[in-house]
């Protein structure tokens, strides 16, 4: 009898061991994102590879024509290295989405609907599909990260095109992964492209352009709303890096050279945080983001601060004085709309006037469901484009909120203090129309802006003044302590 417990006891023991010892390997579904657990006979375990969170990562975002793809192949993939170590350039359209779409049985060469559309429609599709899963929808980033492991990469990795917040969002999750913006401006971006994507087409150029910057397709999981359609300018937003490439295909090799070397610059800092010291550019942006954690708006929170120079250069420390600073905020004696309303006043109100409207007002025809019945229309597909686009400025004055640039220039007259005469106003968002005509008033010679502002009004009223207008470029505010503080 002890003799058989004994040998009862000795198979399970056996069992055991040999279960724990056996190969076990994940095969990721990733069109419904589930890992597939699989096991092989064996006694010695294999241990998955992974990428390790603090693995470089460098990810590329920008709109259709910005220089993503001569950044991630021609410059980065064949002539730069990281620690003596060559770039895995990793393409989401032609690794991912081109590979989707082949399993679907979609001909990406036949059709009205142009490869483009089709590829980013497969992004939009699997991206919803995570979101419904119950997962975040950074499915790209997943997939490319396991796409990665399962070649067993060591090198540092460049991802490109970032196209959806929820993609950065899932990033974010690597503590040594940046996310880099090209910044291009319209006419260059199509002078590069048109005829070999679009045969100058412009007006189809135009169109792509517009469903890249902000496609409002929105699926909600709870009190969640999540846009999985193309956001392209958010990304921009989001970005910790914004280099300036306004650089021409057909200019000369020494402004090719100083776009180089100011990447170079970047890819030095991320390398040893610390290599360099902020520029004036990037520390008084960083403040006007700072100020802008001030604001209360359920919308946006926007900063601003008003300097003047004491000189001319704006890459020399120092050489200036921060005179005012402001956030956009309902005046001093008011309740914020979340205490007030429970939503934003300006939605609210918007939403009373898109009631009364009953013709489009693009083209003329009737409204049906809030969209337009005309199906050649811009404004036939969605709700928001006749409510965003259209009531955009009919609405911008019943704000409770004074804007960052109103908050920053009022505070000189109700505290005292200097005359706005050639002052320099930083803004992490272009101003309104309103705020351009107080701009204008106050002598103010230099507008610095991050994020661009949807009503053109604004910009032309500016430069018709001989307002010079800066966008932003170098390290932002998500990254400023990370990439400055010298950590050795």
């Amino acid at each position: 009898m002890v003799v058989f417990i004994y040998l009862r006891i000795m198979c399970r023991m056996h069992r055991t061991f040999h279960l724990h010892h056996t190969k076990r390997e994940n095969r990721i579904d990733f069109a419904k994102n589930k890992t597939i657990k699989t096991f092989k006979l064996g006694m010695n375990r294999e241990k998955k590879y992974s990428i390790e969170k603090d693995r470089l990562i460098i990810a590329l975002t920008g709109s259709v024509g910005s220089g993503c793809s001569w950044l991630a192949n021609d410059f980065l993939g064949k002539e730069e290295k990281f620690r003596g170590e060559n770039f895995r350039v990793f393409s989401i359209k032609k690794e991912i989405l081109a590979v989707e779409a082949q399993k679907k049985g979609i001909d990406l060469t036949k059709g009205k609907r142009s490869k483009r559309k089709k590829l980013q429609d497969v992004g939009n599709k699997l991206r919803k599909e995570d979101i419904h899963d119950g997962n975040s929808g950074g499915i790209l980033i997943r997939e490319a990260i396991a796409i990665l492991e399962r070649e067993k990469c060591k090198n540092p990795i460049i991802i490109y095109s970032i196209k959806n917040p929820l993609e950065v969002e899932e990033l974010k999750k690597y503590s040594n992964a940046y996310l880099i913006a090209m910044d291009t401006t319209l006419p260059i971006r199509w002078n590069r492209i048109k005829e070999k994507q679009y045969k100058n087409d412009y007006r189809q150029f135009l169109r792509d352009d517009e469903r890249d910057k902000d496609e409002s397709l929105t699926i909600s999981v709870g009190e969640r709303m999540y846009y999985y359609g193309q956001q392209v300018q958010k990304c921009v937003d989001l970005a910790d890096i914004v280099i300036d490439n306004d650089m021409d295909f057909n200019d000369s090799e020494d402004k090719k050279d100083k776009l180089k070397n100011k990447i170079r610059q970047h890819l030095n800092v991320i390398h040893k945080p610390g290599y360099r010291n902020p520029k004036n550019m990037e520390l008084l942006m960083n403040n006007a983001y700072c100020t802008s954690l001030q604001s209360r708006c359920l919308k946006r929170q926007v900063g601003a601060i008003i300097i003047k120079e004491e000189n001319d250069s704006k890459d020399q420390v120092g050489g200036y004085y921060l005179i005012s600073a402001g956030c956009n905020n309902v005046p001093e004696g008011q309740s914020d709309c979340s205490k007030e309303y429970k939503t934003c006043y300006r939605d609210k109100k918007k939403a009373e006037l898109f009631e009364r409207i009953r013709h489009c007002p693009n083209c003329g025809q009737k409204l049906r469901e809030g969209k337009c019945s005309n199906k050649k229309c811009d404004y036939s597909k969605t709700k928001s484009d006749v409510r965003d686009s259209f009531l955009l400025g009919k609405a911008l004055d019943l704000c409770r909120a004074l804007h960052a640039e109103e908050n920053a220039i009022l505070q000189i007259s109700y505290l005292g203090g200097f005359p706005l005469k050639d002052a320099i106003l930083y803004t992490t968002t272009f101003p309104c129309l309103l705020c351009a005509k107080k701009i204008l008033a106050n002598g103010i010679k230099e507008v610095v802006y991050v994020e661009p502002y949807p009503v053109e009004e604004a910009r032309q009223m500016l430069e018709s003044a001989g307002v010079k207008l800066t966008k932003f470029e170098g390290v932002k505010a998500q990254a400023f302590y990370k990439l400055f503080k010298d950590y050795h």
